[in-house]
């Protein structure tokens, strides 16, 4: 997640065996470590953000009850339910740079859909419809864009672009093979960070928006980006 200015940072564990969730925070150094909240009931559980403000972490919680967005409040101690993303679990939950809204993947039709919803479960819709499997939501710096993973039928996987309201869908690139998965915007939003998996194994590469350069990082088995600094 997205660590508050104050240089925190947080981590989530949740052993498959006991079905316990558990999160810390520590200082940046890994010193100071504390218990924020156990979940026991919840089946999967991760980070989505944790604003800059520094007041709440929004963490998406899947149980018997389906796939929710939950905010953990760290002035007061507690969660509070905020709202639904259906039965099923939903993949790459992501929140707005002004952190009123969401972008997920959903299944839906035998298929996965990106869909967007106010924070508190309004407004919701859907971005990415036809024969496709669109998934790996992120929002751009500016919020006014999402950037996803389009694989159509017998296609590999490439990276899309389109608005906030789910029109001027376009393609960005175009695998020989493989699947490509956006994985984070630099802080102007002129870079964006790809993850390309082929015969298994992970090439990390950025992408110069205005033009799709490409410009390779690393093979590895997996690639993970942390966040993006200058220099």
């Amino acid at each position: 997640p997205a660590t508050p200015a104050a240089g925190a940072a947080a981590a989530a564990q949740a052993p498959p065996a006991a079905l316990l969730a558990e999160v810390y925070v520590s200082g940046a150094d890994g010193k100071n470590r504390r218990l924020l909240f156990k979940d026991s009931q919840s089946l999967d559980l991760y980070l989505v953000a944790w604003p800059n403000d520094g007041k709440r972490l929004v963490y998406r919680r899947f149980s018997d009850a389906g796939d929710e967005v939950w905010a953990f409040d760290m002035t007061l101690g507690q969660s509070q339910r905020l709202s639904s993303l259906g039965p099923a679990p939903a993949y790459g939950v992501r929140l707005s740079p002004d952190g009123a809204s969401i972008v997920a993947s959903v299944r839906q039709n035998n298929s996965y859909d990106v869909i967007s919803q106010s924070l508190d479960g309004q407004n919701r819709r859907v971005l990415s419809k036809g024969n496709r499997s669109s998934s790996s939501p992120i929002f751009a710096p500016d919020g006014r864009r999402i950037a996803f993973d389009v694989e159509p039928p017998q296609q590999g996987a490439a990276v899309g672009i389109m608005d906030t309201g789910g029109d001027s869908i376009s393609r960005l690139s175009s695998p020989a093979g493989g699947k490509e998965v956006p994985l984070l915007f630099s802080p102007d939003g002129e870079w964006l960070l790809v993850r390309h998996f082929q015969e298994g194994r992970s090439m990390a590469f950025i992408m110069r928006m205005k033009d799709g350069m490409k410009e390779y990082l690393e093979t590895a088995y997996w690639v993970e980006p942390i966040g993006w600094v200058k220099g």
